[in-house]
């Protein structure tokens, strides 16, 4: 948490991060305890859907991703390589390729 922390105190300075890192806790609490989306909502979305989830996110884990998947009427998975969880972290042009890509299909 420390690490996160700062993180937030740096992107969000001199606005109250505190207030941004209390609320991020409360919703992953929240999450934790019950999920928002049931597995039986997934079949009722009708859109298209690119799930992703990179290589080395340890927030949310590929069996938990590849079932969401599974569970969409016209879903698509992509895998980012070399990419962990937070969006600080991601190369934002292997991302945005993938987005464009999937909005042109």
């Amino acid at each position: 948490m420390p690490a996160f922390a700062q993180a937030l105190k740096q992107c969000h300075d001199p606005a109250d991060w505190k207030i941004i890192l209390e609320s991020t806790a409360s919703m992953m609490k929240a999450m934790g305890r019950e999920n928002p989306l049931k597995e039986s909502d997934y079949a009722d979305i009708t859109n298209e859907v690119m799930v992703s989830i990179g290589d080395s996110d340890k927030m949310v884990s590929h069996e938990e991703t590849i079932n969401v998947y599974k569970k969409l009427k016209k879903g698509s998975l992509t895998v980012f390589s070399n990419t962990p969880h937070p969006i600080e972290q991601i190369d934002v042009l292997l991302v945005s390729n993938a987005i464009k890509k999937f909005m042109e299909e």
